[in-house]
């Protein structure tokens, strides 16, 4: 169920809390906000209760935090789902045509899931639709 396969490799001990290639670029105040962004991934993976949102511009880490902590909970037996938000959407809206699962099972499995990550929330197309089952899930 995790959808990890490309990610796997995604962990918090590879992570550069110090910055990625990018660092020489970033200021002192993003090395510090990302450094305390990875210790608040860490806690959160620790336990992860209610939700956590990570925010930043492409390719200062979010995913790779994101995975790391979804990487942690399946080894330790939490069913998760890390998906894309684009992804999701597809999976919802194809599953109308999947002989296999009805729309509600498929829906149901997402929102039940006991860890559900959503990665690049905010690049989906925001049609009515989409941000009705968006809003569904998240609420």
């Amino acid at each position: 169920m995790s959808n990890l396969n490309r990610l796997s490799h995604l962990t918090f001990e590879n992570f550069n809390a110090s910055g990625n290639d990018r660092a020489k670029f970033m200021s002192m105040q993003d090395r510090e906000n990302l450094h305390k962004s990875f210790e608040i991934c860490e806690e959160f993976a620790r336990d992860p209760q209610s939700w956590l949102l990570l925010e930043g511009g492409y390719g200062c880490g979010k995913t790779h935090l994101a995975a790391a902590i979804a990487n942690y909970a399946v080894n330790r037996g939490i069913p998760t789902l890390f998906i894309t938000v684009p992804d999701l959407l597809d999976s919802l809206r194809f599953a109308y045509a999947d002989p296999e699962t009805t729309f509600e099972q498929r829906f149901e499995e997402i929102r039940n899931a006991s860890l559900l990550i959503l990665d690049d929330f905010g690049t989906q197309n925001a049609t009515a639709w989409a941000q009705e089952k968006l809003f569904q899930i998240i609420n």
